[in-house]
């Protein structure tokens, strides 16, 4: 099973706390600059959702959508990690995960001016 520490679950309430410190940043609009940057970098990264996800949470475009998604994602991946248990693949399994979002994060990555 996913670690929920080390992998938080992002949840409805979680993206509105997020929508709702958006919205006190002041002087900002939905431009991804500045500290609204920051706020997007830091639910992105924290709850390894897309940038564009990230976004839309953040303006309050969608929230259950995202929600949803990596629900269901991280249920087929505890069930894939339990059937593969037995079989002592959990370890191999995860590496690949985690190399995986090495490299996600690391070709998408846009860098700061």
């Amino acid at each position: 099973m996913i670690d929920d520490k080390e992998y938080p679950r992002l949840t409805k309430e979680i993206c509105d706390e997020y929508r709702k410190r958006a919205g006190e940043l002041f002087g900002t609009n939905c431009a991804d600059t500045g500290s609204r940057r920051l706020l997007r970098k830091e639910l992105q990264n924290k709850y390894g959702i897309l940038e564009m996800e990230a976004l839309d949470i953040l303006s309050g475009h969608i929230r259950g959508e995202v929600v949803e998604k990596y629900d269901m994602l991280r249920g087929y991946v505890d069930k894939i990690i339990i059937d593969t248990q037995d079989k002592g693949f959990e370890k191999d399994f995860i590496e690949w995960i985690q190399e995986r979002e090495k490299k996600r994060i690391g070709d998408y990555e846009i860098i700061d001016e």
